[in-house]
């Protein structure tokens, strides 16, 4: 993945909806989060566990304290509606300050572990592309079986995972 491409963040994730199937993108993020994981297996936030807020009778709210809770609050229970039409390197570093302005163990990554998550950003909204959500901006690419047939008929090499 080139974190410093000027291509539309758009047209990426339709250009990996292309390349890999649902269940490989989804293999590929768990193991995404596992490394991630591995890297700050030894921190202060590592293993430890959820804060509950009871917000009535029958509704709780889990607020993640550990970095594998913390990525799934940020990324795995997202369903995009929109994608963004910024260069894919401006969209990279606005991801960076959500993810440190949002939860403080976030703020201990590496520039690689920032890299990793972008692929979790990416593979999350190419699922989401993929299970029928309408990519309402305008786009030089479209997602459809049609596409992603040619696309395969010319053997483009796929984007690294």
């Amino acid at each position: 993945m080139n974190f410093t491409s000027t291509s539309p963040y758009v047209d990426i994730c339709i250009e990996y909806a292309y390349a890999y199937p649902q269940g490989t993108l989804s293999a590929e993020f768990s193991r995404t989060v596992n490394r991630i994981c591995r890297r700050h297996s030894d921190g202060e936030h590592a293993t430890t566990k959820p804060i509950y807020i009871r917000h009535g009778p029958f509704e709780t709210e889990a607020l993640p304290t550990n970095i594998r809770d913390g990525l799934w609050h940020f990324f795995g229970n997202r369903q995009a509606r929109s994608w963004n039409q910024l260069p894919f390197a401006e969209y990279f570093a606005q991801v960076k300050a959500e993810m440190v302005q949002c939860y403080v163990p976030f703020r201990s990554f590496s520039e690689e572990s920032f890299q990793d998550a972008m692929r979790l950003r990416v593979y999350q909204d190419t699922m989401n592309i993929m299970a029928g959500r309408s990519v309402d901006e305008v786009s030089s690419k479209t997602y459809s079986t049609l596409q992603k047939f040619k696309w395969r008929l010319k053997r483009t090499t796929p984007p690294e995972l």
